[in-house]
């Protein structure tokens, strides 16, 4: 007798082929339709909400779902959602896509990616943000020496269209 794959084992096989090992498993103490898998590729941290088929048995579960995403795009570098196939029209892949979300759906055989998250990039660490600070310092500086510019070339400007009319008149009074 073939021995049934959890769903996240196949999640973890899935994003094993991209380079990902799991961190953490198990239920997620926030929320009471989920199990939550923690992903690494040593880089950056995935989390993948799974959703069981009595998931969909609750009205709020959709909604529930996407709002605890939502404050996961807090702590982690990317967020899945992943449901059964059956349920994989639930969810509008134009709003995930959107919002950031990645969506997997599985079943007895497998998991597959139908969007992948938008994964953020890391937190500056103190040097890279102190350079960054550095740049946008002298950046706002060349502004103002630019304005400045601006300023005398108009005052330039309005000085030889004041010429231009006052040689105009001259001329015309020849």
């Amino acid at each position: 007798m073939r021995r049934r794959i959890s769903p996240e084992d196949a999640i973890s096989a899935l994003y094993e082929e991209e380079g990902f090992y799991e961190v953490e498993r198990g239920s997620d103490p926030e929320s009471l339709y989920i199990s939550r898998l923690v992903l690494s590729d040593g880089r950056r941290e995935l989390v993948v909400s799974v959703l069981d088929e009595d998931s969909f048995m609750s009205r709020g579960a959709i909604q529930d779902i996407l709002l605890h995403a939502e404050r996961l795009k807090a702590k982690f570098d990317g967020v899945c959602i992943a449901v059964p196939r059956k349920y994989a029209k639930a969810f509008d892949e134009g709003v995930m896509s959107f919002h950031g979300f990645g969506l997997v759906i599985y079943d007895n055989i497998g998991a597959e990616e139908v969007i992948p998250p938008r994964i953020r990039e890391k937190r500056r660490g103190g040097e890279e943000k102190r350079e960054a600070e550095r740049v946008a310092q002298v950046e706002s500086q060349e502004v103002v020496k630019l304005r400045g510019e601006l300023s005398r070339l108009l005052r330039i400007l309005e000085e030889v269209e004041a010429r231009r009319d006052r040689l105009g008149r001259e001329q015309r009074s020849l």
